[in-house]
């Protein structure tokens, strides 16, 4: 008996633009934020990306998971010196 196995379908790319700016926070609870206690900075999750704003410059960097189908976000932390961000997926 053989596998059924279909052809692999080349990969694209999953977005087509870049992300410039989060307005708003659609977090539901505590974990979805974090903060560095030596400068700052914050982070939070916006569904499949994390975003990290420098409340003193007013600026934002985002971090995407790079997956196919990347799930939503349901927590972030960062580490106590603020070199560290781990985040973690929501799995229904």
């Amino acid at each position: 008996m053989k596998p059924n196995r279909k052809p692999k379908k080349p990969q694209t790319p999953y977005s087509k633009f870049d992300l410039e700016e989060i307005i708003g926070l659609t977090v539901t609870n505590a974990n979805g934020l974090g903060c560095s206690r030596f400068d700052s900075k914050f982070a939070y999750t916006a569904g499949c990306v994390v975003v990290l704003y420098d409340v003193d410059l007013g600026t934002q960097l985002h971090f995407v998971v790079s997956s196919r189908l990347p799930k939503p976000l349901g927590c972030v932390a960062v580490s106590h010196d603020g070199s560290y961000i781990a985040a973690g997926e929501v799995d229904f």
